[in-house]
């Protein structure tokens, strides 16, 4: 199905790719895991045909996908064999809504109109995604746009999968649900390869662990082998919890000593979107600086419509906001925060990354700050021709050496292996301690759990629950 030899990729004069040797064969699941900015994703890329193609660069070596060679070759006659999702799911959109998204490559491939209709209704009826089926895709979470991804690449029951990190954004139900259609694709001979940090929902599903670094292949190692030793290969190579993560804030605990406080109140808060039922309802809601706060929930529940509102992206229909008694308005919101969405790859404006840490050169680099979190050897790279969890690491160091009082970080762990997730929660701690109110929106409950000591869940638009850790006084 897939065979690479002495396969090697090369792009802006650096070496993404190095003498990679892989053979999968037809009905294969295999996962590819390994540090931020390994190689993952481009070697998906490559499997794919975008890369070179339309990425640039140069490929050496060979790749025969399918029996074929010749990418074009194998477009024209296997374009509907291969379903992929990319690691950002906006850059694979084409329709507006969600309805034409999964028609569009079915209409292209003239399949007759009621197949059509059956294959939709069946897959939103696997993801219960009926009620979200005729939605702008702009109205959707983050999480709810990977999932359309993931049935937009099904739809077409394709005999080859490449999935880039399909869960990174998804709670922990339909994570549930996306291993379930994964094991039946398993069981109809599907090929996968599948680039992810987070494993653990990967076990009943992959035959085949593959780990990179530095464009490499280090290890080739099966699942039983994997899972028999995976303390480990977990300590060897660094990688994810390998145990479904639980919110368990006990044992954090975090220094209020020296604390300039911050106080944040939101009060009587209601918001919608146009032609649509109220999205958040917030009576009252406290945050300070004395906590790192996270913000967790289902997807579509209002966390990132909430950190747009306090980032002052979004106008409430009612309510206040109030920072130190200060009324704030939408402008004063702007001017005090600094927000990390969850498509970064939009926030990336210089062409360096040196400028895009010190804001085009107006400000001084932190170079202590560029070290700890591993893109000293990055500041020349063009970010746009980073891996997407590199581009999450200098998008969240601008957020960090903002001097903004509030930040605000929406799904910054996606992309980020284990070692760089640790070194981040230290950072942000750390940061927190200069007297800065820092807003943690995420479905990565390790993450959660190392950093914030109180969290804060939401249930269709309200308030469920709020969770304290212990905390040193």
């Amino acid at each position: 199905m897939i065979e690479l030899t002495n396969l090697s990729y090369q792009n802006e004069s650096t070496d993404i790719i190095a003498n990679v040797n892989l053979h999968i064969q037809a009905g294969e699941i295999v996962a590819l895991c390994g540090e931020s900015g390994s190689g993952k994703s481009t070697l998906l890329n490559i499997i794919g045909g975008l890369t070179p193609a339309i990425h640039g660069g140069q490929l050496t070596g060979e790749r025969r996908i399918m029996g074929q060679s010749d990418m074009d070759q194998l477009f024209q006659t296997f374009a509907a064999k291969i379903g992929m999702v990319f690691q950002n799911p906006n850059s694979q959109f084409i329709n507006p809504d969600v309805y034409s998204e999964l028609a569009f490559a079915m209409e292209n491939m003239g399949i007759e109109r009621h197949e059509m209709q059956a294959r939709i209704e069946q897959i939103v009826d696997l993801f219960e995604f009926d009620k979200l089926l005729y939605r702008p895709l702009t109205s959707l979470s983050g999480g709810q746009k990977q999932l359309v991804a993931c049935m937009a690449s099904m739809i077409m029951d394709p005999d080859l999968y490449l999935l880039d990190e399909p869960a990174s954004n998804l709670d922990a139900k339909t994570v549930d649900k996306l291993t379930e259609q994964l094991l039946a694709l398993k069981d109809k001979g599907k090929t996968m390869v599948i680039a992810e940090h987070r494993l653990f929902y990967l076990r009943p599903l992959v035959d085949r662990y593959i780990v990179m670094q530095d464009g490499q292949i280090v290890a080739d190692i099966a699942a039983t082998e994997f899972w028999q030793f995976s303390q480990k290969f977990q300590t060897k190579f660094q990688l994810r919890n390998l145990q479904r993560p639980q919110l368990a804030l006990a044992e954090n605990a975090i220094s209020r000593e020296s604390i300039s406080l911050i106080q944040y109140q939101i009060s009587h808060l209601n918001f919608h979107y146009p032609h649509r039922k109220l999205s958040l309802q917030l009576p009252q809601m406290f945050m300070d600086n004395q906590d790192v706060i996270g913000i967790v929930g289902d997807n579509g529940a209002g966390k990132s419509t909430l950190v747009q509102l306090l980032a002052g992206l979004l106008k409430q229909r009612t309510g206040e906001f109030k920072l130190n008694q200060e009324q704030l308005t939408r402008k004063s919101k702007i001017r005090y925060s600094f927000v990390v969405m969850q498509q970064v790859r939009m926030q990336l404006f210089f062409e360096s990354v040196a400028k895009e840490l010190s804001n085009g050169g107006k400000q001084q680099l932190d170079s202590k700050l560029v070290a700890s979190l591993g893109l000293t050897d990055l500041l020349t790279r063009r970010p746009q021709s980073l891996s997407g969890g590199q581009q999450q690491l200098v998008a969240i160091a601008t957020a960090l050496s903002s001097n903004k009082r509030i930040i605000l970080l929406d799904e910054p762990t996606s992309g980020l292996d284990y070692g760089t997730l640790v070194k981040l929660s230290e950072i942000i701690k750390q940061i927190r301690q200069r007297n800065v109110l820092i807003v943690i929106v995420s479905h990565d409950l390790d993450f959660i759990n190392m950093t914030c000591s109180r969290v804060i869940e939401l249930e269709h638009g309200q308030i469920k629950n709020v969770n304290r850790g212990n905390i040193n006084d």
